[in-house]
C-alpha cells in the first residue's frame, strides 16, 4: 500500500511520467532526467512542463533524487505505486507453459530436483537470485499427542504432525505429578492443541491455555516457555535455492559491505521461511518493497512470491534483487512458473 504525503489522485500526465521514469531507471539504473524522458519516449510536453510534473511527483514522496543537479529516481511508494496500479502482466500462452512442463520433464518424479530446477530457472530468467520454500514446520498440524512419565521428574512428550514427522522430548520437572494431573493436563493439551497448525500453537498456546486448572503446573508452564523449540519440526532440505552471482552483478552491489550484508541475509533460512508468509498481492503474487521488509538489510530490495497448496504445505516461490528490478518481467514469470509447478506437482 502506497503511503503518499498527499491524497491527491494523480492525473493521467503523471501517471505516464512516473511510469516512465521508473521503467527507464529499471533499464538504465541511472537517474532520469527530464530531457532524456522527452527524447526516449516522445512526450508531446515542454521540457519546463515535464520537469514540474516530475518535481510534483517528487514532492508527494514518488520520486527522489541522488544529487541536487541529478535525474529523479523511484522511491519506495513510486514502485509500489507503480506495481499496484501501473504494470499488467506479459501474456504468457499456454505453449509457454508446455515449454516449462518439456523443459522440467526429466525430473517430475522427484520433487527436491524439480524445486532446485525451479530456484535456478528463477534466477536465470530474472538474473537476481532465486529461492523456493516449502515450511512445513508452520503448515504441518499436530495429529498427536503423549504424555509418558519415564523416571522420577521426567516425562517422555511425544508429538505427532500430519507431515508424518514424530518429535520426542524429555522433559525434566522439579518433582513428581499425581496421575490424576498428568491426565488432566494431557486431556487439556489435546483438547486445546489437537488440530492446529504449528504457527498457530506457537502464537496463542499460552491464551488457548489460560484459566484452566492446570496452567500453573511446571509442566504447562514449562511447554509454554518452550513452545517455539518444543513444536517444531525438522525442515533439513526443504528449501532451494540458486546461486548468488546472478544477482551480485546488479549494480547495486559494488561495495563490500553491501555484498556481505546480502549474502549473510540469503544464507539465513529462518529469512527465507520465515519473513515472506504475508505480502500485498497483485496478479496472485505477492511482494515486499524496499522498507517494506522486516529485514534492515533488506531495505533497499524487493522480494516477489508466488505460492501455493501442496500436501498439507503452502509452496513459496521467490525472487530477490534490488528494488530497481524489472517488476512486469519478474510478475509475469513467477505468475507462470508457479501455475505450472503446482499443475506438476498436484498432477
Amino acid at each position: 500500500m502506497t503511503s503518499l504525503k498527499t491524497d491527491k489522485k494523480l492525473s493521467v500526465r503523471e501517471r505516464n511520467i512516473l511510469k516512465y521514469v521508473i521503467e527507464d531507471y529499471i533499464k538504465t539504473a541511472t537517474p532520469v532526467p527530464s530531457k532524456r524522458l522527452k527524447k526516449r519516449y516522445g512526450i508531446p510536453l515542454s521540457a519546463s512542463s515535464i520537469r514540474n510534473t516530475l518535481h510534483e511527483l517528487e514532492a508527494i514522496g514518488l520520486l527522489g533524487h541522488l544529487h541536487t543537479s541529478s535525474g529523479r529516481v523511484p522511491t519506495d511508494d513510486g514502485y509500489r505505486l507503480y506495481v499496484d496500479k501501473l504494470i499488467s502482466l506479459e501474456d504468457y500462452s499456454v505453449e509457454i507453459e508446455e515449454n516449462i512442463l518439456k523443459e522440467f520433464s526429466d525430473v517430475i518424479s522427484n520433487v527436491d530436483i524439480l524445486l532446485q530446477i525451479t530456484a535456478d530457472y528463477l534466477a536465470q530468467v530474472s538474473l537476481l537470485f532465486g529461492f523456493v520454500c516449502i515450511p512445513y514446520y508452520k503448515n504441518g498440524r499436530l495429529t498427536d499427542l503423549e504424555l509418558i512419565p519415564l523416571s522420577s521428574g521426567r516425562l517422555l512428550f511425544i508429538l505427532g504432525f500430519d507431515t508424518g514427522n514424530i518429535k520426542s522430548i524429555v522433559i525434566d520437572v522439579s518433582m513428581d505429578m499425581k496421575e490424576s494431573v498428568l491426565d488432566k493436563v494431557l486431556f487439556t493439551l489435546r483438547e486445546r492443541l489437537l488440530g492446529l497448525s504449528i504457527s498457530e500453537i506457537q502464537e496463542t498456546i499460552a491464551h488457548r491455555l489460560e484459566n484452566k486448572e492446570i496452567t500453573e503446573t511446571e509442566l504447562v508452564q514449562l511447554i509454554i516457555r518452550n513452545v517455539d523449540s518444543y513444536f517444531t519440526i525438522d525442515v533439513q532440505n526443504q528449501i532451494h535455492t540458486s546461486s548468488k552471482g546472478l544477482l551480485l552483478k546488479s549494480p547495486e552491489f559494488v561495495h563490500a559491505s553491501e555484498i556481505q550484508t546480502i549474502i549473510s541475509i540469503l544464507d539465513d533460512e529462518d529469512i527465507l521461511l520465515n519473513e515472506f508468509s504475508e505480502g500485498q498481492e497483485v496478479f496472485g503474487i505477492r511482494s515486499f518493497i524496499g522498507k517494506e521488509n522486516r529485514v534492515p538489510g533488506l531495505h533497499h530490495c524487493s522480494v516477489v512470491i508466488g505460492d501455493f497448496l501442496y500436501e498439507t504445505s503452502m509452496v513459496q516461490l521467490g525472487v530477490i534483487g534490488p528494488t530497481r528490478m524489472d517488476y512486469k518481467q519478474i510478475f509475469s514469470t513467477l505468475s507462470i512458473v508457479t501455475k505450472t509447478i503446482q499443475r506438476i506437482l498436484n498432477g
